[in-house]
């Protein structure tokens, strides 16, 4: 329960966009704020895994970037026996899901 608090307080401190809302002192607050969660329990795991979560996230992105998706929500939808793949990039009602998955699928 600790964690979902800490990811509220976390998304509802983003500026409009998103982007450099994060910096260290932000971080610092909000980890100090919410409560069950130990700043210096997350400053060790940070330390200890944050190069390697980032390389996987790099990793992703690059992917992202080659299917040509560039924000989220993002989704490639690939069929392994055939090759065939689409992608629908942002909110989309099932329907949409639903028709790109039968595409890919009879492709």
């Amino acid at each position: 329960m600790a964690f979902w608090n800490w990811n509220g307080a976390a998304f509802d401190a983003q500026v409009a966009g998103g982007n450099d809302w994060a910096d260290e002192e932000t971080f610092r607050e909000i980890t100090e704020q919410t409560s069950g969660v130990n700043l210096n329990s997350v400053e060790e795991c940070r330390a200890s895994r944050g190069e390697a979560i980032r390389r996987n996230l790099d990793a992703d992105v690059d992917v992202a970037l080659s299917a040509g998706i560039q924000g989220t929500p993002g989704f490639v939808i690939y069929n392994r026996e055939s090759g065939a793949a689409g992608k629908l990039v942002g909110a989309h009602p099932y329907e949409n899901f639903a028709d790109a998955l039968d595409q890919v699928r009879e492709a």
